[in-house]
């Protein structure tokens, strides 16, 4: 929590004209040719019910890291994974699988596993102190969770997914989620993060890099990506994430056959 209030006091004291001046005319142009995609996807705010979410996390104090950032993250997708596990097909009708991609750690996944019912929830992470962690908090927690150390990048991943979760899935790791949930005609929440981050992962079921997942020329790819972490204009950036989040909306909808909301 101190590092995390450091953190916030640095951007609190970085000075806004100094970041607006150093974006680059070449990367608005950028902007520009993409713009017209927020049209037609505009990112809907869905805010959380707090009352109506189960109680399962702890308050802890206010102020904190935890109770201003990470436990609001955590019931909003608690809330959302709910709604599309509730609008599948077979809802009701068998078991129900979840698949978190690069939630070694377990806050969200264990989270899942003792608030919702007759749910199957297989953990994907590539750091073995993650996984280790994740498991002995579900041994503790007493909750139905399976974990796995791999690559979510990797063709070969064997897991079944009705449902795709991501929290804070940084940079491409937000595009591998999505590609296995196109792959597995599953539904998806995913959160992203740190847009350059991760730049190396490949998208699984093509092995594809992301720009071409997507459809774009790399550079305008890596151009939006630098826009999204623009600090100190925040109209700006969130701009930029907007048509990045309409971009990943199009290559899920132009690959699955399917509209699909994000």
């Amino acid at each position: 929590d101190r590092r995390w209030k450091a953190e916030q006091l640095s951007i609190n004291l970085q000075s806004l004209q100094s970041h607006a001046s150093a974006v680059k005319p070449e990367l608005l142009q950028v902007m520009k040719k993409y713009e017209h995609l927020l049209e037609a996807r505009s990112i809907i705010p869905t805010p959380i019910n707090i009352d109506s979410a189960p109680k399962k996390l702890r308050k802890g104090l206010s102020g904190t890291n935890w109770a201003s950032k990470k436990r609001p993250q955590l019931e909003w997708m608690q809330n959302q994974i709910r709604c599309v596990l509730e609008s599948h097909p077979d809802f009701g009708k068998r078991k129900l699988s979840i698949l978190d991609i690069g939630g070694g750690k377990g806050f969200l996944a264990n989270l899942l596993g003792g608030s919702i019912q007759d749910v199957e929830i297989n953990v994907v992470d590539i750091s073995v102190g993650a996984i280790k962690n994740g498991e002995m908090k579900a041994k503790r927690l007493n909750v139905p969770v399976n974990y796995q150390v791999a690559d979510a990048s990797s063709v070969g991943l064997d897991v079944n997914a009705d449902v795709v979760v991501a929290l804070h899935a940084c940079g491409h790791l937000s595009d591998v989620a999505l590609a296995h949930a196109v792959h597995r005609d599953a539904g998806f929440v995913i959160c992203p993060c740190c847009y350059n981050s991760n730049p190396h992962l490949r998208v699984p079921s093509s092995t594809q890099i992301v720009s071409e997942w997507l459809g774009l020329p790399d550079n305008d790819w890596m151009a939006l990506k630098l826009l999204a972490e623009v600090q100190g204009n925040f109209p700006l950036a969130s701009k930029a994430i907007g048509v990045i989040c309409a971009l990943r909306a199009q290559a899920v909808e132009g690959k699955s056959g399917a509209k699909r909301a994000v």
